[in-house]
């Protein structure tokens, strides 16, 4: 299954929905290395999400404080070592229960 963002790279213009464009939202990039550290020592954020393709350049990241309820989202180029903040901001979320259960079943999360 290849990414969304690849999925868009091979379709072709005329395959888009009606309704389909690009996003007005800037990305800020620099070293993956000095956002890792920023993120990490500055807005004590860590990786809790990694998502991309083995074959694909491209690593999605999702950094997160539970203590600050923030998270920042970063899209990582590793071979190139450069990263680019996407989106950040407080949070809201649905904390998963620490009991357990031997006939655990998957609920719907409360709306936020």
């Amino acid at each position: 299954m290849k990414t969304l963002l690849t999925l868009i790279q091979l379709m072709n213009p005329p395959e888009l929905p009606p309704n389909a464009g690009m996003l007005d939202q800037p990305a800020v990039c620099g070293p993956l290395s000095a956002i890792h550290e920023e993120l990490n020592n500055v807005y004590e954020e860590v990786p809790s999400l990694v998502w991309g393709e083995d074959e694909t350049v491209r690593k999605g990241i999702v950094y997160f404080s539970e203590k600050n309820q923030t998270m920042t989202v970063v899209i990582a180029y590793p071979s190139t070592g450069v990263g680019c903040v996407f989106s950040s901001g407080k949070i809201k979320y649905n904390k998963m229960s620490d009991e357990k259960h031997d006939n655990a079943k998957s609920e719907k999360g409360q709306l936020l």
